[in-house]
C-alpha cells in the first residue's frame, strides 16, 4: 500500500533525508562563537600553523595572497608640493628600518605583513597602539581569558558592552612561568581585524579552515606516494629458476624452503658494478612499480584546486602552465576582484596607523608642520605595490586606448599598474623636463629608446657654426 507521508517526505529537501552513508549535522543553532569555543579554537590554530609549517602548497598561497593584498606605499597629497616631499621622506624613515615595532623587530611593511598572516592563519590578529608612539603586534592566541584575568572577561579575552561591542580586550602573554594574563587594553587603543562571516561573531575564523582536510589529504597522499615508490626502489632484480642447482657465481642467494622451493624465485643481494652470470633456462627480470603517476597526480591537482579556492587564488597562479594568457587574464581579474574587500580592509588598518603615528609625532614635536597648517589638511594615500598585469606592454596599450576614450584617468592606470601616485610622477616628470631643458638635452619621448642629442640643431647648423668659430 502507498505510504503517502513517506512520498511526501522523499518529494521534499532531500538534503534533509537522513541516510547511513550521509548522516545529518546537529540542529542545534548556536552562534559563531560558540563553533569554536575554548579547546575547538585553539585546534584549529594548530591545524592551521601545522599547514604552514609543513605545507610547502599552502604556504605559497598565503605569501602570494599578503603580496596582493598587504603591501602599499606612502604617498602625501597636501596641496603644499615641498611639504609633501618632506613627509614621504620622514615617512619612510619612520615606518621603516624598525622603527615602528616597540621590540624593534618590524617595519611597518613587516608588521602589516604579519598581521595578514595571522589573520589567514587564525582567523583574526591585533596590534596595539601604544603610549611611546609604536606599535606591538599580537597573535590570536594571546586574545584569551587566562588565569589572572579580572571579572567580565568571556571565553574570547573580550569585554563587551550590551550591544556586542568590544569594550576591552584581555592580552595573555607566554614567559618561562607559561602562559598568564598581562593587561587589559581599551578597545581606542587596540587594532583588532579579523575574517567575520556571522552576525554576533567576536573572533574570527580562517578562511583555510573549510579545506583543511583537503589540504592534509594531499600531504598524507603525497606521503604515502613517496613510501610506495622507495619501498619499489628498494628492489633489484628477481632471478627465476627452474632447478636448485646453485650456479657458480658468487652472489649471496636466498634460498626458500619448504614443499615446492624449486619453483619459487630466488633473489640475489646485487651490488653496484657486479656482473650478473646465469645459467640455462635462468630467467631475470627487473621489480618495477606499477603505480600510475597520472592518476595520482589528476587526485592532487583536484584537491590543490580545492585548497586555492579558499582565497580564491586561481589554479593558473600556482601552474602557469595550465591555462593560456587569454585564461590567465581572466583568472587574474576574477582574483583581482575577489581581493578588493581585503585589500580595502588593509588599507584602513594602514590609514589607523598612520593617523596614530602622525598625531603622535606632531604633538610631541618630532614631526613639524609648516606654519599655518593643521593636521586635519594633511592627506595621504596608500598605494597597492602590486599589480594585476600578465603582459605590461599589452595592458598598457590597453589602458591608452581607454585613457584617449575617455574611460579611466592617469591616476587610475598608475594605480593599477603599480606606478605610484600620478601627482608625485607629473611632479617628478615636471623636474625632470625642467632640468633636462637647463642642460639643453632633448628626449624623444615619442620614440622610447631613441639616442639622446643635445641640442635640437642639424648637423649642417652645426658645421657652420664650428665654421664660423675657426
Amino acid at each position: 500500500m502507498l505510504n503517502l507521508k513517506h512520498l511526501l517526505t522523499q518529494l521534499a529537501y532531500r538534503a534533509l533525508n537522513h541516510t547511513p552513508t550521509r548522516p545529518l549535522p546537529s540542529p542545534a543553532i548556536i552562534t559563531a562563537d560558540q563553533e569554536l569555543a575554548g579547546s575547538k579554537r585553539k585546534l584549529s590554530w594548530a591545524l592551521a600553523r601545522d599547514l604552514e609549517q609543513n605545507f610547502v602548497i599552502a604556504g605559497w598561497m598565503v605569501d602570494q595572497h599578503l603580496t596582493y593584498t598587504s603591501s602599499f606605499n606612502f604617498q602625501a597629497r597636501t596641496p603644499d608640493m615641498e611639504f609633501n616631499k618632506a613627509l614621504e621622506m620622514y615617512c619612510l624613515e619612520r615606518f621603516g628600518k624598525k622603527r615602528i615595532d616597540i621590540a624593534g623587530r618590524m617595519s611597518l611593511d613587516d608588521m602589516a605583513r604579519a598581521f595578514m598572516a595571522s589573520k589567514l592563519w587564525d582567523g583574526d590578529a591585533a596590534i596595539i597602539k601604544t603610549s611611546q608612539g609604536m606599535l606591538q603586534l599580537l597573535e590570536a592566541w594571546q586574545i584569551a581569558k587566562v588565569d589572572g584575568a579580572p571579572d567580565g572577561v568571556n571565553e574570547n579575552g573580550l569585554v563587551l558592552d550590551p550591544y556586542g561591542r568590544v569594550k576591552k580586550y584581555a592580552v595573555a602573554i607566554r614567559d618561562s612561568q607559561g602562559i598568564h594574563h598581562a593587561a587589559m587594553i581599551d578597545a581606542d587603543n587596540m587594532i583588532f581585524d579579523g575574517y567575520f562571516r556571522k552576525a554576533n561573531q567576536t573572533r574570527g575564523v580562517s578562511p583555510l579552515m573549510p579545506v583543511i582536510n583537503s589540504a592534509r589529504d594531499v600531504m598524507d597522499a603525497t606521503a604515502y606516494y613517496l613510501l610506495k615508490t622507495k619501498i619499489a626502489a628498494m628492489f633489484g632484480i628477481v632471478i627465476y629458476r627452474d632447478h636448485g642447482k646453485k650456479s657458480g657465481n658468487d652472489f649471496e642467494m636466498e634460498r626458500p624452503s619448504g614443499d615446492g622451493a624449486e619453483k619459487k624465485p630466488l633473489q640475489y643481494n646485487i651490488q653496484p658494478g657486479l656482473k650478473l652470470e646465469l645459467e640455462q633456462n635462468d630467467k631475470a627480470e627487473f621489480l618495477e612499480s606499477h603505480t600510475p603517476p597520472g592518476e595520482f597526480l589528476n587526485f592532487a591537482t583536484f584537491l590543490i584546486r580545492q585548497i586555492l579556492s579558499a582565497l580564491k587564488i586561481p589554479y593558473s597562479m600556482y601552474d602557469s602552465g595550465a591555462a593560456n594568457y587569454s585564461a590567465s587574464r581572466s583568472d587574474l581579474n576574477r582574483y583581482k576582484s575577489s581581493t578588493e574587500n581585503e585589500r580595502k580592509q588593509m588599507l584602513a588598518v594602514y590609514d589607523e596607523i598612520t593617523d596614530f603615528i602622525l598625531r603622535h609625532d606632531i604633538r610631541t614635536g618630532a614631526l613639524k608642520l609648516p606654519r599655518g597648517m593643521t593636521y586635519d589638511q594633511i592627506e595621504w594615500e596608500w598605494l597597492p605595490t602590486a599589480s594585476f598585469v600578465i603582459d605590461r606592454p599589452a595592458e598598457v596599450a590597453t589602458y591608452i586606448s581607454l585613457l584617449d576614450r575617455g574611460l579611466t584617468t592617469r591616476a587610475n592606470i598608475c594605480k593599477e599598474l603599480g606606478l605610484g601616485n600620478f601627482y608625485h610622477n607629473a611632479a617628478a616628470l615636471g623636474q625632470e623636463e625642467r632640468y633636462l631643458k637647463e642642460q639643453n638635452v632633448t628626449v624623444a619621448l615619442a620614440n622610447p629608446g631613441a639616442p639622446v642629442s643635445q641640442d635640437k640643431k642639424s648637423d649642417d647648423d652645426l658645421t657652420s657654426q664650428q665654421n664660423k668659430k675657426e
